[in-house]
């Protein structure tokens, strides 16, 4: 094992230490098992809007280890075939280029956490389908992140 793969495990055996201890969590998110990273940008929100089993925090849970795969932005693609009318392949600049929206929502996660108001900025889904257009007989979208989710659902 290299020194970076060492430092990597040590990290990793680190994390798990404090994520064992509930160290760096608020009191709040202690008492109710809940990983918050605080969103000072989060509003209070009214709690009707929490569904049922999900509990309400402020920001995101961390939910990594601490290590990330390093991809240069040179050799980052984003590539849609298979049964569409367009296949295309995206370099990070082209990407870049393409129109973005703006929306606020709340975010249920399946994990029973959820986070009202966020405010996202992206390339929309829709006009990735729109470029790509989609043949009729397509029926799922499939991505290491998205998997197997029904067109009819996106």
């Amino acid at each position: 094992m290299d020194s970076d793969e060492k430092k990597k495990e040590r990290l990793i055996a680190k994390k798990e230490e404090w994520a064992r201890e509930k160290r760096g969590l608020s009191q709040q998110a202690r008492e109710e098992g809940v990983w918050v990273r605080q969103n000072p940008l989060g509003r209070p929100t009214v709690k009707s809007k929490l569904p049922p089993g999900q509990h309400l925090v402020q920001g995101f849970p961390v939910l990594d280890l601490g290590t990330h795969p390093e991809i240069p932005l040179e050799s980052w693609q984003l590539t849609i075939t298979g049964l569409v009318n367009r296949p295309v392949t995206w370099t990070w600049k082209d990407f870049e280029a393409l129109p973005k929206t703006q929306d606020t929502s709340d975010f249920h996660c399946v994990t029973t956490w959820s986070t009202f108001d966020n405010r996202w900025e992206g390339v929309s889904f829709r006009h990735l389908m729109e470029t790509v257009q989609p043949l009729p007989e397509a029926v799922f979208v499939y991505s290491p992140v998205m998997m197997g989710i029904p067109l009819t659902f996106l």
